[in-house]
């Protein structure tokens, strides 16, 4: 792990090593960069932040292309090209519509939390749509 971390921090990254609250991470930030997975996309897109992924796995692949797809997020399958990143990041920043996209899927789905997609799911099977 010492190695990674010394890595990252030679992109100009700053590097915490120890556990963090993401959540409020995630709000403080102006944009999010990760490689798709669903826990941290999922709390960029709740916070309304412009994110960039860099997939490594086909599902991350899948997600990244469908959030592109819907202007929610950009994407690059070509993340060890230093240059191609600094140029995606450049677009993360600069890019306005995308900015608004990912404001307005946050307020639209402002008020999800998965115990009530669960709740509704099992009131959906029990009681029928309605």
């Amino acid at each position: 792990v010492p190695k990674a971390c010394q890595a990252a921090r030679g992109w100009g990254n700053e590097v915490l090593e120890h556990p963090v609250q993401i959540g409020q991470l995630i709000r403080d930030a102006d944009a999010v960069v990760g490689h798709g997975g669903m826990g941290l996309t999922s709390l960029a897109l709740h916070a309304g932040k412009p994110t960039l992924l860099l997939p490594e796995h086909m599902e991350q692949a899948i997600l990244a292309y469908r959030l592109g797809k819907q202007n929610l997020a950009l994407a690059t399958v070509r993340h060890k090209d230093k240059t191609v990143v600094q140029q995606k990041v450049a677009q993360l920043f600069a890019d306005e519509n995308l900015k608004l996209s990912c404001r307005q899927f946050s307020v639209k789905h402002c008020d999800f939390a998965p115990d009530n997609a669960i709740r509704r799911t099992i009131n959906k099977l029990l009681i029928g749509p309605g």
